[in-house]
């Protein structure tokens, strides 16, 4: 199997539809992640890889015009593992308010995703010791070890 993690930016999200959206196109494709709305508004998106591929697509096809994908990673999993197995953050999508950004970076962080992060909004994460402990988890290489 293999896991892809997408960062996604767009310049606000604010209507209570468009947060829907985003909450229902993530659970219909089996995504996990968190959604900080408001100005800006970024999306950070785990699960299967063609899963991640269909998701922005998905949203297109509802009128969402402005999003980009700022970052991706793909990792491949050893054999008999599952998507799920290989996860770093949770299994449900979860919404987080406008002034959430401290805790959108910290989740990353905990999973061990502060630099994938970080490098996609092109942020710098070291100055305020945020992503210091980008160590835990697979950090999201490719053919991560067990």
């Amino acid at each position: 199997p293999v896991v892809g993690r997408r960062v996604i930016n767009s310049p606000y999200i604010l209507k209570p539809a468009k947060i829907r959206d985003l909450k229902k196109c993530a659970d219909r494709l089996q995504l996990g992640g968190y959604a900080k709305v408001g100005k800006p508004g970024i999306v950070v998106i785990e699960g299967p890889e063609a899963s991640c591929k269909q998701y922005c697509p998905m949203l297109q096809d509802l009128g969402w015009k402005y999003q980009k994908v700022q970052g991706e990673q793909q990792e491949q999993g050893a054999e008999g593992e599952s998507v799920d197995q290989m996860r770093l953050l949770p299994t449900e999508f979860r919404v987080l308010g406008e002034d959430s950004m401290s805790e959108l970076s910290r989740v990353c962080r905990e999973a061990g995703l502060a630099d994938f992060f970080f490098t996609s909004l092109k942020m710098h994460n070291s100055a305020s010791g945020i992503g210091a402990d980008a160590s835990k988890g697979r950090g999201g290489k490719k053919g991560g070890k067990k």
